[in-house]
């Protein structure tokens, strides 16, 4: 098994959003409450497309990829696909990724796209998945002796 550097910014990030279940919770509750309201317009606000369907989510997706980098360059008992174990490709996903949220995200800014099912995508069910996709990822990494 290699040594995989763990950069300090994914750790600070990853903590702050799902380092306890506390913490989670209040992310996880914000997150749903925030995204049903601009999926149903009860609010339109545009700072809120930028921060919970833009920001968020691309930090959730840097922290995610990072964390399945990391796992799959430490633990030999988690299968993770080669594309995700490799620093370049998984880079190269995490920008594909990316480009598609910022792409989406200044489709629907602009009302190219403004349907229900984008910005519930986009705004609600995407985000809460990313935070249950990294608090399981945050438990695989800061319990190494854990069994899957």
């Amino acid at each position: 098994m290699r040594q995989f550097r763990w950069t300090k910014t994914v750790m600070f990030w990853t903590q702050n959003l799902v380092g306890n279940s506390a913490i989670f919770s209040i992310n996880l509750v914000l997150t749903v409450i925030v995204g049903l309201l601009y999926s149903f317009r009860v609010t339109e606000s545009k700072l809120i497309l930028i921060i919970f369907g833009a920001v968020s989510p691309i930090l959730f997706t840097f922290c995610i990829y990072e964390l399945i980098l990391f796992v799959a360059n430490q633990r030999d008992d988690v299968p993770v696909p080669k594309a995700f174990a490799r620093p370049i490709t998984n880079r190269v996903l995490m920008l594909v990724d990316s480009s598609l949220i910022l792409l989406f995200v200044t489709l629907l800014f602009f009302n190219f796209i403004n349907y229900f099912i984008v910005r519930f995508l986009l705004v609600f069910l995407f985000p809460v998945i990313m935070l249950g996709m990294m608090r399981t990822l945050y438990f695989v990494v800061t319990h190494p002796n854990m069994e899957l």
